[in-house]
């Protein structure tokens, strides 16, 4: 059960989120369709759950749909140069597609991005200096390797089972 918050705590350990309705920007890179790997059936609907869900907590969105390697580099760079992050207070980058081990992110293209490589140190305070000092909150959906997961029992519904396919 969710509750709404009855008041705003304040602590030097935590970051402030000030005034106004724009809490910060969010990305959303979701690769579905690949050249040879399989489609991501259902990611569609992920994307419109994270997308409804970061609007409503006072997030501008931004979702770009199956890039290759070329345009998923040039978005990510063109996402940490925002000068929209100056005003924001928090950014999100989601990134929904097939991966492989070692940190990859496969692209449409079927290349790997190098999630330390080529995302996260875009946004170190080096690189990013409009996030300075601000939370950076990075989240992947892709499979790390090869194994199959064969999910489990929902619970209430006997009989079925879910699965990250």
């Amino acid at each position: 059960k969710v509750e709404h918050a009855t008041k705003v705590i304040k602590d030097k350990n935590i970051y402030p989120i000030g005034p106004g309705v724009l809490r910060g920007q969010v990305l959303i890179i979701n690769n579905e369709n690949f050249q040879q790997l399989a489609t991501r059936t259902g990611s569609q609907v992920d994307v419109a759950n994270l997308k409804t869900l970061f609007t409503k907590l006072g997030f501008l969105v931004d979702v770009k749909e199956n890039l290759t390697k070329r345009e998923t580099l040039e978005v990510l760079m063109d996402f940490s140069q925002n000068k929209g992050h100056i005003t924001g207070h928090v950014m999100i980058l989601v990134v929904l597609s097939h991966g492989e081990k070692g940190g990859k992110i496969i692209t449409h293209d079927d290349k790997n991005v190098d999630i330390n490589v080529d995302i996260l140190r875009n946004f170190n305070n080096e690189n990013c200096p409009y996030l300075r000092g601000k939370p950076k909150v990075f989240l992947f959906q892709a499979c790390q390797g090869d194994e199959v997961d064969m999910g489990v029992k929902a619970s209430g519904q006997p009989g079925k089972t879910e699965t990250d396919t």
